[in-house]
């Protein structure tokens, strides 16, 4: 990625360009000292430039380089935003095309199967479609049915589901949704 390499290059920059500001600022009050005479100005003329230009520099390239990781960090985020509401929209238009009520189920759960990659069951005023895993089971606000996910097993926090209103995916952040939300009735088959 293009931002990743800008940021080892400030990064480098940031390395590389304070102590070489401060070799050049000794460099040319050294080169200056045989035609004057040497008094406590050239000192302190010499510690002002050759400390305050490379502290500045240090500081704007670590404003620079951390301007560059929120970028590639908001990029990531709007590639996974993207991704989601893809994967949104073809669930969509999938229920949209479909001629009935048991098309619909069938090619919504096929569709979450594909785009999750992990198997799902749909039940939805009594059609019912897909894998039942005994995963995570989320009921549809609204309809008699349920979505059943089955996220292959991780380490770290358990999988909750979102109810439908929310894109209806899977993801451990939930958990705090799923407790505090009485829309939300989780079960475990």
């Amino acid at each position: 990625m293009a931002s990743q390499s800008l940021y080892r290059l400030v990064r480098l920059a940031q390395r590389l360009l304070p102590p070489l500001i401060a070799l050049v600022v000794v460099a040319f009050e050294v080169a200056l000292l045989p035609y004057r005479h040497v008094d406590a100005l050239l000192w302190l003329r010499l510690g002002f430039y050759g400390l305050v230009g490379p502290l500045v520099t240090y500081a704007v390239l670590e404003w620079i380089a951390q301007e560059v990781l929120e970028k590639v960090r908001a990029e990531r985020a709007l590639e996974e935003a993207n991704r989601r509401l893809l994967a949104a929209g073809r669930v969509f238009r999938e229920a949209l095309e479909s001629e009935n009520l048991e098309e619909a189920v069938h090619r919504v759960a096929l569709a979450l199967r594909e785009t999750l990659g992990y198997p799902v069951a749909l039940e939805a005023e009594g059609v019912r479609a897909g894998e039942e895993c005994g995963g995570v089971r989320v009921e549809l606000p609204g309809l008699r049915g349920y979505l059943e996910a089955c996220p292959p097993p991780r380490n770290g926090p358990s999988w909750r589901c979102s109810p439908t209103r929310w894109g209806g995916l899977c993801s451990p952040w939930w958990r705090e949704a799923a407790t505090s939300s009485p829309s939300l009735r989780w079960t475990r088959p």
